[in-house]
């Protein structure tokens, strides 16, 4: 059977498009890279509706596989696009998941990073930098990709930054220079771009890690600046990836993973799950860190909008953590709310929870308080409300 461009859609597509709810499928399906002029809508509303501009149209695309699309009708579930400004028909300040925007970039390894360069120079500049990085490695700092490039971070505070741009490749050096007087320090950046044979400074930024790793290794031993939470974010993973936490077997996947787009405060912003993690199982394990053990019935809500995201789009999300090679099972999601602390009350956190906590494998994990002087995790309990 063919779509409206005379494109022969494969059968096991025509099933699932039919599965979700695809109007006079296969006819509004389309391969993706072959679209002419504005797709239809076809999934929600009573008919199928042509968009009026491909920025709506991204917004609501729904993938089939194997490259394959189909699109949301903005009215019915979708995302409005007015201009530049997304707006969803649920009107309430608290966190809610809006509907999905696709899978590209989403969740992008550092090999794919490297596959999308268009240059030799480049990629050979890209090589580089991440060597130096893994040389600090031992010394604390860690690497983690992002959409558009990656992230260098020292005990929670980012010391590097490179961005991939059509142009070539934006090297951002953070130095943190600690505020007297308070716990917070303020950030100057230089700014480097790679590409276009432009010379990068390979010593000046061996330099630059050198200075940071020992500033701030400086403050930390002082107890001189906060950002707790971030700290503790990379201590964890590093933690899984070296199997040094004892009861929580945990292998790491991805840090600050988009999880689609929250409306709060009637704005459209990425929302970041705090660490993606696999387990001995396969499961997925969606993990919320927090600095102490207050209000953690305020967390496993947040962690739960999360956790309903990625259920709710598993079908679209598998092909993307095939590709990562992530091998976990969507089907069995699980949430954890990692923070320092003895015991909580569970009574009170079951009364405030949501249902979903007889939905989803949920527990929470209390570590050691002695964590930032220490530097090492260790359980003192762990709590499962399921």
């Amino acid at each position: 059977m063919k779509n409206e461009l005379g494109e022969i859609v494969p059968e096991h597509i025509i099933r699932k498009g039919k599965e979700i709810g695809c109007m006079k499928c296969p006819q509004y399906i389309y391969k993706q890279g072959n679209i002419e002029g504005f797709p239809a809508a076809c999934i929600g509303g009573k008919k199928a509706t042509r968009f009026k501009s491909l920025e709506s149209a991204n917004a609501n695309k729904v993938h089939l596989g194997d490259d394959w699309v189909a699109f949301k009708s903005p009215s019915h579930a979708g995302v409005v696009v007015n201009g530049n400004k997304n707006t969803h028909h649920t009107s309430n300040d608290s966190a809610i998941t809006g509907s999905f925007d696709g899978t590209d970039g989403l969740w992008k390894s550092l090999k794919e990073h490297r596959n999308d360069i268009y240059s030799e120079e480049l990629k050979s500049a890209w090589d580089e930098l991440l060597s130096i990085c893994a040389s600090f490695e031992n010394q604390g700092v860690k690497v983690y990709s992002r959409r558009d490039g990656v992230s260098c971070i020292f005990s929670g505070l980012k010391v590097m930054q490179l961005k991939l741009e059509p142009s070539g490749a934006n090297l951002i050096l953070f130095k943190n220079i600690h505020n007297e007087g308070n716990r917070s320090v303020t950030q100057e950046k230089t700014r480097h771009m790679i590409g276009s044979n432009r010379e990068l400074p390979f010593s000046q930024i061996k330099k630059h890690l050198t200075e940071q790793v020992n500033t701030i290794g400086n403050l930390r031993g002082k107890k001189s600046i906060g950002y707790m939470e971030k700290w503790l974010h990379n201590l964890l993973i590093e933690g899984f990836e070296k199997g040094q936490i004892e009861g929580l077997d945990l292998e790491f996947l991805y840090y600050e993973v988009p999880v689609g787009k929250v409306k709060r405060n009637n704005k459209f912003a990425r929302e970041h799950a705090d660490i993606f993690a696999r387990d001995k199982n396969g499961s997925l394990v969606i993990i919320e860190v927090k600095r102490d053990s207050s209000n953690l019935d305020v967390a496993i809500n947040q962690g739960y909008t999360y956790v309903k995201w990625v259920d709710l789009h598993k079908e679209q999300l598998k092909q993307r953590t095939d590709e990562l090679d992530w091998n976990v099972n969507l089907d069995d999601l699980k949430l954890y709310v990692i923070a320092p602390g003895i015991n909580v009350d569970q009574t009170s956190i079951k009364r405030n929870v949501g249902n979903e906590i007889n939905s989803y494998d949920t527990r929470i994990v209390l570590i050691n308080n002695d964590w930032p002087t220490s530097e090492k995790i260790s359980i003192n309990k762990i709590i499962d409300l399921s």
